[in-house]
């Protein structure tokens, strides 16, 4: 066993149980090396992935203070002047106060850490405390299927648990937090989360029951998962008897997933600074 960071949580981690405990063991315990790609096309998939890197690192220096047309100097790709475009619009309706870019935060349940990298957390004119987590996927999910991501529970929840320190003197209420998923590509889709006491108290019960049920599952306990579509993106479908061939991204309407699932878990790896 090599099972490392047993008590470190982040929301890929924690997605993964739930979207496969199997897949959970054999990534985070075991250790397993990946025995095949995630998703076919590859060259697509590798584009795809590229293109999301691009425009979080360009909104990053956006919001490091680089102009608008410095950046824009920058851009040699259709899609992306066009995604930034959007976003700069975008933007401007947040009426941002203050604001925190690739911003990291970690809260604690017991003797667990719960860590998170936020794209974007602001503070507007009306002194409300908002999370944007940028989506580059060119599917556009229902709000339903984002409301059910660990992403839209996790990431409230440790806001609100760690707001007075990264924001001392300030108190922000569960009341004046929100969560948003924003696509550059489909910028008038709203999907805002708005959070309350009540659901960060829920949250909490609910991540309290998550990280222990992980913690006392024993090495061979961890179940495959029911739902077979699943399979298709895993690395380790070939090790489950689920087939050796990937599931085609691009064709994936019916399994809605976004590049960040398919990528490794950057919330788990030490802090990177951007060399602006």
């Amino acid at each position: 066993m090599v099972e490392t960071n047993r008590n470190s949580f982040s929301v890929k981690k924690m997605q993964d149980y739930l979207d496969c405990e199997r897949r959970y063991e054999l990534r985070y315990i075991l250790g397993q090396s990946w025995p095949a790609i995630t998703s076919e096309p590859v060259l697509e998939i590798e584009s795809n992935r590229r293109k999301g890197n691009e425009f979080h690192y360009l909104i990053h220096q956006y919001f490091s203070g680089i102009p608008e047309k410095t950046l824009k100097e920058t851009i040699h790709d259709d899609i992306m002047i066009r995604w930034f475009d959007n976003f700069l619009s975008f933007h401007k309706k947040l009426r941002l106060k203050e604001h925190y870019s690739e911003f990291r935060l970690t809260a604690q349940i017991g003797k667990n850490k719960l860590t998170a990298i936020y794209d974007l957390i602001y503070i507007n004119a009306n002194d409300e405390i908002g999370i944007v987590d940028w989506k580059t996927s060119q599917f556009i999910p229902k709000k339903e299927t984002l409301a059910l991501k660990l992403q839209s529970i996790l990431y409230p929840f440790i806001l609100q648990e760690t707001s007075t320190e990264f924001l001392p003197g300030s108190y922000y209420p569960p009341e004046k937090i929100s969560m948003r998923y924003w696509y550059p590509a489909s910028p008038t889709e709203e999907f805002i989360f708005p959070y309350g006491h009540s659901m960060h108290e829920e949250y909490r019960v609910f991540l309290e029951n998550l990280i222990s049920e992980i913690q006392k599952k024993k090495t061979g306990k961890f179940e495959l998962t029911k739902d077979e579509t699943k399979c298709g993106f895993c690395p380790y479908r070939s090790l489950c008897n689920r087939g050796v061939i990937a599931s085609d991204f691009l064709k994936s309407e019916s399994f809605n997933i976004d590049g960040s699932d398919l990528s490794p878990d950057f919330d788990q790896l030490p802090e990177i600074s951007f060399d602006i």
